[in-house]
């Protein structure tokens, strides 16, 4: 509100802003007024809405305590909409605030149960596999360590037999170079007598063969664990 000054009269009305027919005297500095003796005593200062306004007599304009007056009046009447905003404002980030911090904490705390689950899991499972192939392992060396053995001898006696031969033949070609009939005869007949006899024996080797998944459910292991989200974060935009 601009401070009156003597050089403004010219900007002031003549007649009362109430009656319209008496010249002013004072002005209202909240209603921004001019009144005449008898509006301000009989109708401005007896309503309610008015009673505690300020109100300055035309010859005291340009005064310093006028002055003072007009200014003090202008910041009280200053609308408020900034402060009550930024008060809103201030509760709402606040109230923000605790929520994510409330968020954070909540999920934090759901990240590191489910992270704790997977762990245990995964030791569970890696002691069920270690016990399931322990297992796997005793029955292959059940099914192949006879078999083994049974192909072992067999190998041994072929070679001792084989071995033998050529020794009987080195001595047989010995005895031909002899050209020595009765020697010829008599080793020729002990050499036949103690050939040794070939095996009969059929080895068929049963292969074993891992087909990896096959026996899982007899240990219960099924995987179907997965990470599902319940909820989650989600962003909206928020209507204040």
């Amino acid at each position: 509100m601009a401070f009156p000054h003597s050089n403004d009269k010219a900007q002031n009305p003549a007649l009362c802003q109430f009656c319209e027919e008496s010249n002013i005297k004072w002005k209202c500095i909240n209603c921004d007024l001019f009144l005449c003796q008898l509006c301000n005593s009989r109708i401005h200062n007896k309503s309610k809405a008015s009673k505690d306004h300020t109100i300055i007599n035309l010859k005291d304009c340009g005064t310093e305590e006028t002055k003072s007056t007009i200014l003090k009046v202008d910041l009280q009447n200053m609308p408020y909409e900034l402060k009550r905003r930024i008060d809103h404002d201030i509760q709402w980030y606040g109230n923000e605030k605790v929520n994510l911090e409330q968020l954070l904490s909540d999920g934090d705390v759901d990240f590191q149960e489910t992270k704790d689950k997977i762990i245990e899991t995964e030791k569970e499972m890696k002691e069920t596999i270690s016990r399931y192939a322990s297992d796997l392992l005793q029955e292959l060396e059940t099914k192949w360590r006879p078999q083994e053995n049974k192909i072992k001898t067999e190998l041994s006696t072929v070679v001792k037999n084989k071995d033998d031969l050529v020794s009987r033949k080195n001595i047989l070609d010995n005895t031909l170079q002899s050209r020595q009939s009765s020697d010829i005869f008599s080793v020729s007949k002990s050499l036949l007598k103690t050939l040794p006899d070939k095996s009969n024996t059929m080895i068929k080797l049963k292969n074993t063969k891992f087909i990896q998944g096959i026996k899982l459910k007899k240990f219960n292991i099924i995987v179907l664990s997965t990470l599902d989200s319940v909820g989650g974060v989600e962003v909206m935009n928020k209507i204040d």
